[in-house]
């Protein structure tokens, strides 16, 4: 069951959504929230899709995991100051724990995860790490 959206192939564990469906997320703070931030037109994002789909699959309902088209809801993006795509952004209890940048593999989006939501340890093979340190 994979649904198309303008040419990039989504699975069902990570849901497009819209702002007002990714505001209400961050506030949802039942479970951590990881947001890929993307556009159509980026060759990067086409390739973190299927790699952001393995980990959310291997999550289940532990994390969840949406989408947001920087180019369809661009305040959104500028009001999170997403400015290079692909970024992911890692929220818990409503607030911003932090992001990383680019595109990568599987097994750096859930080291990222681990770190952000399980006490795992900082990964030190990712470049664009930008962590929120405010209390």
């Amino acid at each position: 069951r994979e649904a198309r959206m303008g040419g990039l192939r989504m699975g069902e564990n990570v849901q497009v959504v819209s702002a007002e469906e990714l505001e209400l997320a961050i506030q949802d703070s039942t479970v951590p929230l990881v947001v890929d931030f993307y556009t159509e037109w980026c060759g990067p994002c086409r390739l973190i899709a299927p790699q952001l789909e393995k980990v959310a699959e291997e999550y289940g309902d532990k994390v969840k995991f949406v989408k947001i088209d920087t180019d369809e809801y661009d305040e959104i993006a500028s009001t999170l100051r997403v400015y290079a795509l692909p970024t992911l952004c890692f929220f818990e209890g409503a607030k911003a724990l932090g992001r990383v940048e680019g595109a990568m593999m599987a097994p750096k989006i859930k080291s990222m995860v681990e770190f952000s939501f399980f006490g795992g340890p900082k990964p030190d093979d990712i470049d664009t790490i930008y962590i929120n340190e405010q209390e």
